[in-house]
């Protein structure tokens, strides 16, 4: 394994919103941790929703206004030939969204930005 294995997930990670990772291969390790000022945490009621995996958006679902409901599909990313269907986990407004079918899409990519209907 090339060490730019390890300079790519340092880079993604510093750019994510997560604050730690263990990563485990064979017989090497990496752990990274964040150090969090908690007044720095904003609580609001949007959320964003990332891409989990490299791939191309094969139908976008939703559109800014809409309303979706727990369970709907936000979107449909292919990725080597295999489909994942991206779901709500709550009741939500699309606020925006910042890809269109056909869109490559990176690990940890913003496709959506909503706000929590009960909030």
């Amino acid at each position: 394994m090339k060490s730019s294995f390890f300079v790519d997930i340092i880079n993604a990670f510093s750019n994510s919103d997560i604050s730690k990772m263990s990563i485990r291969y064979k017989k090497m390790s990496i752990d990274l941790e964040k150090n969090v000022n908690n007044s720095e945490i904003k609580k609001t009621n949007e959320k964003e929703i990332n891409s989990p995996i490299v791939g191309t958006i094969s139908k976008m679902m939703v559109s800014k206004g809409d309303k979706i409901k727990n369970g709907d599909t936000i979107c449909i990313i292919e990725a080597m030939k295999t489909f994942n269907e991206i779901k709500s986990e709550g009741e939500y407004e699309v606020l925006d969204t910042f890809v269109k079918t056909n869109d490559a899409v990176e690990c940890n990519q913003k496709i959506v930005l909503l706000r929590n209907l009960y909030d």
